[in-house]
């Protein structure tokens, strides 16, 4: 969970539309609240920008890549994470999605990038999640479809799906992929066992 008060003020560096779209789908879905700047070139970073977070996209940045983006952090002071390629300088940063990433991997280093904002709720609050709930969000988490949760845990579809709603309403997640990183963030399972 995020803290609900803070507004997130977001600068997304990033020219394509489409690329842009997706970036904020993702955040959408894992229940940020956000305020998007948006700049298409580098010139705008050096007249100073006003938010914490940058998501910066490699293709802005002028030739030599190295050179510009040290450059970049002299006058830029925020979290930037980059969407880069494999042969550029990426250790400048501590956050960087490649297009070779698989889904959850992305999602898991967006959540990541946003990690200082995330609030650990009070032991006595877990208890807003029932025991059986947490056996339906692991489940579910892996991969196993309404079905196969029921069959497994001995209980109707109904049910299932009635844990799932409740699941949804008090974690406000909403996707399966919202759910499965919570479940990872929150220890409930191993990376390894969620199905591609």
């Amino acid at each position: 969970m995020y803290k609900k008060s803070h507004k997130i003020e977001l600068t997304l560096a990033i020219e394509h539309y489409l690329l842009r779209s997706g970036i904020q789908f993702i955040i959408k879905q894992l229940g940020l609240d956000v305020n998007y700047h948006h700049i298409s070139n580098t010139e705008d970073i050096k007249k100073g920008i006003e938010s914490d977070f940058m998501i910066l996209h490699h293709k802005i940045i002028p030739k030599p890549k190295a050179l510009n983006l040290k450059k970049l952090q002299e006058f830029y002071r925020g979290k930037v994470l980059l969407i880069g390629n494999e042969t550029m300088h990426a250790e400048l940063f501590d956050n960087v999605i490649y297009p070779s990433d698989k889904e959850l991997d992305i999602i898991q280093k967006i959540e990541h990038f946003f990690s200082e904002l995330k609030i650990k709720e009070p032991e006595e609050n877990n208890e807003a999640i029932s025991t059986r709930e947490i056996e339906i969000l692991k489940h579910v988490a892996l991969g196993y479809s309404n079905k196969e949760i029921a069959d497994k845990l001995f209980i109707s579809i109904n049910t299932v799906i009635t844990h799932r709603k409740n699941l949804t309403e008090k974690l406000g997640i909403k996707t399966i992929s919202g759910l499965t990183v919570y479940a990872l963030m929150n220890n409930l399972i191993d990376a390894n066992d969620v199905k591609p």
